[in-house]
């Protein structure tokens, strides 16, 4: 047995791809606990909100009421706060760092889980998982967010995960019970860490509604699945549900979204590409604050200045930082337009073979529903500034698109000369390379 799991561990070490998916995995680990010991927790998004949240739920189990981030569910705060408060009792000068540290572990477990769906999907193409692995580490805002203290890296990790085990059921016909409660509580728990769980909650159900619709033969079996998936997924979060019903009127975002006329006035906001700025001035000082341009700047960049720039860590934004966000914008189109042109192509693979592969349902589904749900909340709750459409609200849907591209690329890899292939490859190396330069705090 043992001569069995050497040999089969030495074949993986000597596998190409095998060892590429370690060294990128390595690298993501080195960079992202360095950073969560590294970036001052007190620079990240709405960081004194969190912050407070978890000391006051840990150590006095207080909600903050109507105040703070009172609108998020508790579940990171109970965990990333448990973790704070063991800093403390070891008497670390800054406590919080293990809460970083949470958040980095999560960022490489997501990364893991990326590499298992890409098999799950694909088990033939050899190099896709690593090429998914690279796409989901070359986007800044992942590595970026999983340094800060934020409940976002904890939705993906639970998102990614929830799409793992729906995947597996369908590809390898597996809908038992213990499959149907564990996707059951990955729904339920997404839910309970911030409000998009909700997405891959209805997604997971839609997929499961494609397979009982497809295949006759296992109705019943999928038919209890789904049963048990509804039950976990509105019974966990049902009493936050209740909670921000009862205290504010509005059971999922807790607060009620502002009149009609009182949203985004200009249709300029949702379509506006803020071209060239947003590639020049990639920063709130001086692009558009519309839709597309902020959320390409601070997925790619920095906009809000949370990372490389801005008080306290620079007074002003010199040309040698903006230069540095300009190069970020740059290497940054190569990528974007792989990672979207990857997604609408698996897309229309899962529409039109949806019979033959179920299974590709919720990947297409999810960016869809990551987008559809950033443009609710920008009309919902509009602000001047922009403060609601940063790049870590697209997190959840980074890891899909990530295996869009890579299917994309694995595709490409067969069919395009080799040169065009190697020049494709190339600037995507540098977008990687130039991208954990940049992460690396």
């Amino acid at each position: 047995m043992i001569r069995r799991v050497i040999a089969g561990l030495h074949g993986a070490v000597a596998d190409w791809p095998a060892r590429c998916v370690v060294g990128l995995l390595v690298l993501l680990s080195v960079v992202a606990v360095r950073n969560a010991f590294t970036y001052p927790a007190v620079l990240g998004f709405d960081a004194a909100e969190h912050l407070t949240y978890a000391h006051d739920l840990v150590h006095q189990w207080r909600i903050p009421h109507g105040v703070g981030a009172f609108y998020t569910p508790p579940l990171f705060y109970l965990l990333a706060g448990s973790a704070n408060a063991l800093g403390e009792s070891l008497g670390m000068a800054h406590p919080e760092q293990l809460g970083q540290l949470f958040d980095a572990i999560l960022c490489i477990a997501t990364a893991l889980l990326v590499v298992m769906l890409a098999k799950v999907l694909f088990p033939a193409r050899r190099w896709l998982p690593v090429f998914a692995l690279a796409a989901l580490m070359a986007v800044p805002t992942v590595l970026k967010t999983a340094a800060m203290f934020h409940p976002q890296n904890l939705v993906v990790f639970l998102t990614t995960a929830a799409v793992l085990v729906l995947s597996r059921m369908i590809v390898r016909d597996r809908f038992g019970i213990v499959w149907a409660v564990s996707l059951g509580l990955l729904v339920g728990l997404a839910q309970l860490t911030r409000s998009v769980g909700v997405w891959v909650f209805g997604i997971s159900l839609i997929a499961l509604a494609l397979v009982f619709v497809a295949r006759k033969s296992e109705r019943r079996a999928v038919g209890r699945t789904v049963a048990i998936v509804l039950v976990l997924g509105v019974l966990i979060p049902a009493p936050w549900y209740y909670h921000l019903q009862h205290s504010y009127n509005s059971a999922v975002l807790g607060r009620p979204g502002p009149s009609l006329p009182q949203r985004r006035p200009s249709l300029g906001f949702y379509f506006n590409s803020g071209l060239p700025e947003t590639v020049s001035a990639p920063q709130r000082r001086d692009l558009a604050r519309d839709f597309f341009p902020i959320l390409y700047a601070d997925s790619f960049g920095d906009y809000f200045g949370n990372w490389s720039w801005g008080p306290p860590i620079h007074n002003t934004l010199s040309k040698s930082l903006n230069r540095r966000l300009v190069e970020q914008s740059v290497v940054g189109i190569p990528l974007s337009l792989v990672l979207v042109a990857g997604w609408f192509g698996l897309a229309a693979l899962a529409v039109v073979r949806w019979r033959q592969r179920l299974e590709l349902a919720a990947v297409a589904l999810m960016p869809l529903a990551a987008l559809t749900g950033m443009l609710y909340y920008a009309t919902r709750s509009p602000s001047s500034d922009g403060d609601t459409v940063k790049g870590l609200f697209a997190l959840p849907a980074i890891p899909f698109l990530a295996i869009a591209s890579a299917w994309l690329l694995d595709t490409l890899r067969g069919r395009l000369p080799r040169l065009a292939m190697i020049v494709v490859l190339a600037l995507l190396g540098v977008a990687l390379v130039v991208s954990l330069e940049f992460v690396w705090w």
